[in-house]
């Protein structure tokens, strides 16, 4: 069995509590989902609260809280594949 692995070590992160409604586009491109618009982020996101939000039998609003995390790469180490 193969296992690749991947070493990164990251900077602490910037954090924010912001209104789902609130999330800028900078950081909507800097998580670097689907084409990095702060429309898809918006639909990615939501669709994962409210699936949350359904399983705590919870209601997700626009005014949601959303804590908002970047993370700074600060050393990475090339792939690698390991034999056990």
């Amino acid at each position: 069995m193969q296992m690749t692995i991947l070493w990164l070590f990251f900077k602490p992160p910037e954090t924010a509590i912001v209104p789902f409604d609130e999330v800028t586009t900078a950081f909507a491109y800097d998580c670097g989902e689907e084409d990095r618009s702060l429309e898809s982020w918006r639909r990615i996101y939501h669709d994962y609260i409210e699936t949350e939000c359904r399983r705590m039998n919870r209601m997700p609003s626009e005014q949601m809280p959303i804590v908002c995390e970047r993370f700074r790469v600060v050393y990475r180490e090339p792939l690698q594949t390991l034999m056990p």
